[in-house]
Formats: structure tokens, C-alpha cells, sequence
């Protein structure tokens, strides 16, 4: 069984060196995704681990409502994002993909 999660894209963009969340230009980047149970279970896990790691940080975490965050909340550069991508790849000894081939 599949749920629905309505899913609202965020664009990063580069301002004066520093990442800065935006809405897209065009309303075609909302819409719904379906996730297995198995993903909604790991995304529910993954929050809490966020909620404990924002408990942990205290005033410094910065709560952005991102999945994929730093330990302080902040967005992940797109070097580092894919610095740690590839890197998961190798220590598991799976197939090379680029990162949007997900």
C-alpha cells in the first residue's frame, strides 16, 4: 500500500555565497508523490532523528522543515551533498550513478 504525500519543491539559489531558499518559478514543481510504506516509515524515523539532533544543538539549530539538512539544520551545499552521495556509493561497492538518476 501506497500513501500519498503531497510534496511542495523548494529551489536553492546563491546569494552573495550563501544558499537561500526560494519558491520555483513555475507551480508545475508541486505535486504528489506516492511512497511506500517502507519510506514513509524511514522518513518518520529520519525526522525524529532531526528533532533529537535540533533538542541536542538547542538555540544554534536552525529548523528549516528540510529533509535533507545539516546537523544544525542548514541547507547542504550541492558539493557536499554529492561529496557524501558518491562516497555512499563506494563504501558500499554499488554501481556509480549520477546523483538526479535517482
Amino acid at each position: 500500500m501506497k500513501a500519498k504525500l503531497r510534496a511542495y519543491a523548494k529551489t536553492f539559489v546563491t546569494i552573495n555565497g550563501k544558499l537561500v531558499l526560494q519558491d520555483p518559478k513555475t507551480k508545475g514543481s508541486q505535486r504528489s508523490v506516492s511512497l511506500t510504506h517502507t519510506a514513509t516509515e524511514a522518513l518518520k524515523k529520519h525526522r525524529i532523528k532531526q528533532y533529537e539532533q535540533k533538542l541536542e544543538i538547542g538555540e544554534n539549530y536552525q529548523d528549516q522543515d528540510l529533509i535533507i539538512a545539516t546537523r544544525f539544520g542548514t541547507p547542504i551545499g550541492p558539493r557536499n551533498l554529492l561529496r557524501s552521495f558518491y562516497h555512499i556509493i563506494e563504501q558500499n561497492h554499488l554501481t556509480k550513478i549520477r546523483f538526479h538518476e535517482c
